[in-house]
């Protein structure tokens, strides 16, 4: 299934003779080992896993802290459309104890739970002017 979603071919044409059940089913499957897959593959399993029918095209799902950093606010009171795990960056320098050595900086991905919001949840930030 990731195969077939990588490579661009609709969820339409993917799952077209199947039951809803059915596709549910494939995509827990596949979620239950996320190594190697992309945050959108990810995405896009975690809302056919939960019967989410959301036309997702890579840039309209985001967590609050990316909508925010874009100039959106979540509008009050909506819920997450789907909360999931999507591999996150995480720096750290090592601990070498050896004189003389400075500490090397690393970075590592690790799988975060995120709370995901549409842009049908959202709304622009108002700028205020400085006078």
């Amino acid at each position: 299934m990731e195969n077939l979603i990588n490579n661009n071919i609709s969820i339409t044409e993917l799952t077209q003779n199947l039951t809803l059940a059915e596709i549910q089913e494939m995509a827990q499957l596949e979620l239950l080992n996320l190594q190697g897959k992309t945050n959108r593959t990810i995405i896009q399993l975690s809302l056919l896993a939960n019967g989410i029918n959301y036309n997702y095209t890579g840039d309209n799902l985001k967590t609050f802290a990316q909508w925010k950093s874009l100039g959106y606010s979540v509008c009050k009171g909506e819920k997450a459309l789907l909360q999931c795990e999507l591999w996150t960056p995480c720096k750290y320098k090592s601990d070498n104890k050896e004189e003389g050595e400075d500490k090397k900086e690393y970075k590592k991905m690790f799988l975060k739970k995120s709370s995901l919001f549409s842009i049908e949840q959202v709304k622009l930030i108002e700028q205020k002017k400085v006078a």
